[in-house]
């Protein structure tokens, strides 16, 4: 009988994450098996089961950790910023850019249908905002005029936020979303 340490089994959990994370960005959700996310990971449909009890748990975790890459990826760039207001306006670009990142809409509307995703979502949106701060109480305040002013370097990034914002006051409850617009809130 074999046994698999903690270790291995972190590692079979990680290869599942990442084959689901190709499987969804190529085919979507509703186009991507549990068996194939298995047999991508090199392994069995049961052992992607041992780890996942659905694919929308799959689903769930992928996003979790797509984000926090994401995310990571982005602190980095700032970081090698020379000083507090181009560290913000990197970081705040990059994710009105979201160029870092490929992860097909339809993934987190799905995400969305379940309080689980909801919560995911609520978490990334708390990092964001948590970092932004970081980066303002560091001296970027000037940043933020800087990025949003439409006159200003970066008018594409004016006017997707403002786009975003009208989106989403006009079509927030029109979504299937779990809480609706007081999901965000």
């Amino acid at each position: 009988m074999r046994t698999f340490t903690k270790q291995a089994s972190e590692v079979r959990r990680q290869a599942l994450l990442e084959a689901a994370s190709r499987l969804f960005r190529a085919h979507g959700y509703a186009g991507t098996q549990m068996s194939a996310i298995a047999a991508e990971a090199g392994l069995s449909k049961g052992g992607a089961y041992f780890h996942f009890p659905s694919k929308q748990a799959v689903l769930l975790a992928a996003l979790a950790f797509e984000a926090e890459q994401f995310d990571q990826r982005l602190r980095e760039r700032a970081e090698q910023a020379p000083d507090a207001p181009t560290r913000l306006m990197l970081y705040i670009t990059g994710h009105l850019d979201a160029s870092d990142t490929d992860l097909p809409l339809d993934l987190w509307v799905e995400a969305l249908r379940v309080p689980e995703g909801v919560a995911l979502l609520r978490e990334a949106y708390r990092r964001v905002r948590e970092q932004v701060a970081t980066l303002l109480a560091d001296g970027g305040r000037g940043a933020v005029r800087r990025v949003f002013e439409r006159d200003g370097p970066f008018p594409r990034h004016a006017e997707m936020l403002q786009n975003a914002q009208v989106q989403i006051r006009l079509r927030l409850d029109a979504l299937d979303v779990v809480g609706g617009a007081d999901a965000f809130e």
